[in-house]
Parts: C-alpha cells; structure tokens; sequence
C-alpha cells in the first residue's frame, strides 16, 4: 500500500504541476541574447526550453515526454518523475522476490525443467510437467519480470 500511495501520489503531482511557465514575462520582438522564439507557440522562451509536439506546449528544462505518466518531464516536476520511479522500480523489486519465492514454493526446487518451465511457462502444461494452477502462477510471475524488466530497459535507454 505504502508503494502504490507513493507512485500515485508522485504520479498526480507530475501531472497537476504547470510545467509551460506561464508566469514567466517574455520580452516581445526579437528574441533577446539566450532567449528563443518558438514558432508554434508564437512566442519568446527561455534557453533550454522546447517545444513538445505531444502535449503542443512549451516546456521550461524538458527532458522528455513520460509515457507512463503520459506527460512532459520538465523543471517544475522533475522531482516527482524522479521519486515515482524510484517507488515504481523499488515496488517491481520487492513484488518480484516474493512471488519468485512463492512459485519456488508452488513448483519445488528448480533445476533445468523449473528454469525452462519459468522462462516458457506453457511447455511444462503442454507436456504434462505442470498443472493448470501452477501454470498460470508461472505464467504471471515470467510477466511481472518481464514487465520489470522493459521498466528498467526504459529508464537505461531513454
């Protein structure tokens, strides 16, 4: 509970900040030293600011577009993008080690039929080796470690 209060406590307040500075009082003509003129906003931003084609607004510090959140990430919520991943990846590692531990418990001691009925969990029902409910205990554990693991392959190459 305490994670899912975190990840969606943090998620809301990303998306519920204003992220565009409109605040900020942009100096009209040309665009001054440091400054730039965004055509599709019509108007003059400050430097590190760009323009995202997804949200169509212009984002002070963007660093990219989160598709979890289905938001920007720029310098007035970055903190929280940054804290609900770090409650996203600490919940996947804590969810997988107990449920690994479970299938261990479920399916017995793993040798070379447990590893290979884990990474394919539909050959050990195909030929006999495993029931119906270990099956589907096996299958949601390869998927949450699946999941887990395109989580993390994000935030390494995004």
């Amino acid at each position: 509970m305490w994670f899912a209060v975190n990840i969606y406590g943090n998620m809301y307040k990303m998306v519920s900040v204003d992220i565009t500075g409109r605040h900020i009082i942009s100096p009209t003509g040309d665009a001054p030293k440091g400054w730039k003129y965004c055509p599709d906003c019509v108007k003059n931003w400050p430097e590190r600011s760009h323009h995202c084609p997804l949200c169509d607004v212009c984002v002070l510090k963007r660093d990219h577009h989160c598709f979890f959140a289905g938001y920007c990430v720029g310098y007035h919520n970055h903190r929280y993008y940054v804290a609900m991943v770090f409650y996203i990846s600490v919940a996947a590692i804590y969810g997988n080690i107990f449920n690994f531990e479970f299938v261990r418990d479920v399916k017995g001691e793993l040798g070379i039929w447990g590893i290979l009925s884990f990474l394919l969990p539909h050959v050990g029902f195909l030929f006999g080796g495993d029931d119906f409910y270990v099956t589907g205990i096996t299958m949601l554990t390869f998927i949450g470690f699946y999941c887990s693991s395109c989580f993390f392959g994000y935030l390494e190459f995004r």
